[in-house]
């Protein structure tokens, strides 16, 4: 169970990462109009990573993975590029969004079936995507809208899935499906009541995930003796909800948005922000 935890711990960071890779951009859109390259590339390649080595999985290609790897990452962040060149930010938000819920629902969906995995997730992430691409034609979010989304589809998921397991549960798939897409849901509802700059919603996913691994090692002090894995994991849902919420209550950012600036110059671009 200690094992579970720090795989749980690990992967909610790497997707935490990937998460707030999708760059802040300008509160006015159209002071930058290769936000929407730049976001759709960082995470696009992120995508195709994950892809192709979900491909090598099924078909075995162990001795060529890194080439498969290397390629994903390339073809992701490349199409990503040359299609933000054409889309708004938030259009390429919503795809990396898309991309985002169909990477949690297909990790929620494999936790208790490890049957056809890889092409599970590569469907999902698939489909996801390709949600995102026909929503940013239809919708026209702010962008801290849907970061608001996503950072609620993670920790719902993630709290759920604690929970159960510090409960004794079994069959936690689909409770944790349903907490990341209800909490996706949530999320855009939280934010028309009480919208929040991104660099905010940013700070408060770090918050959690230390509150996570704060409250995971507190818990684990109480299984030496026992040998109880009961209390590191309430300890780690509790933190995680314990610290989201003390830097959304009790230590605001400014509510000023990172604004960017891509200037081209002749020998490269320049990067110009300011908050």
């Amino acid at each position: 169970m200690v094992g579970r935890l720090l795989r749980v711990i690990t992967v909610t960071c790497i997707l935490l990462a990937a998460s707030t890779a999708q760059a802040q951009v300008a509160h006015d859109e159209s002071t930058w109009e290769g936000a929407a390259a730049v976001e759709l590339g960082i995470f696009q390649s992120i995508n195709g990573m994950t892809l192709a080595a979900e491909y090598c999985e099924w078909h075995r290609c162990r001795r060529d993975s890194n080439g498969y790897i290397l390629g994903g990452v390339a073809i992701g962040g490349g199409l990503g590029v040359l299609g933000g060149l054409h889309l708004r930010p938030h259009q390429a938000m919503l795809i990396n969004s898309g991309t985002w819920m169909g990477m949690l629902n297909a990790a929620a969906l494999t936790y208790d079936d490890r049957s056809e995995v890889e092409t599970k997730l590569m469907a999902w992430q698939l489909l996801g995507t390709g949600l995102g691409v026909v929503s940013g034609q239809l919708w026209h979010p702010h962008n801290a809208r849907i970061a608001m989304a996503n950072s609620a589809a993670l920790w719902s998921m993630v709290v759920v899935t604690l929970a159960r397991n510090a409960a004794g549960r079994t069959g936690n798939g689909p409770w944790a499906m349903g907490a990341a897409d209800l909490g996706f849901l949530l999320g855009l509802a939280a934010w028309d009541s009480k919208p929040l700059p991104r660099l905010r919603i940013a700070a408060i996913d770090v918050a959690a995930a230390v509150g996570m691994a704060l409250g995971a090692g507190f818990g684990a002090a109480a299984t030496v003796v026992k040998r109880d894995d009961g209390p590191m994991l309430w300890g780690a849902a509790g933190g995680a909800l314990t610290g989201g919420l003390l830097m959304a209550l009790l230590m605001p950012l400014p509510d000023k948005e990172l604004n960017v600036q891509v200037i081209p110059q002749s020998n490269g671009l320049m990067l110009v922000g300011s908050f």
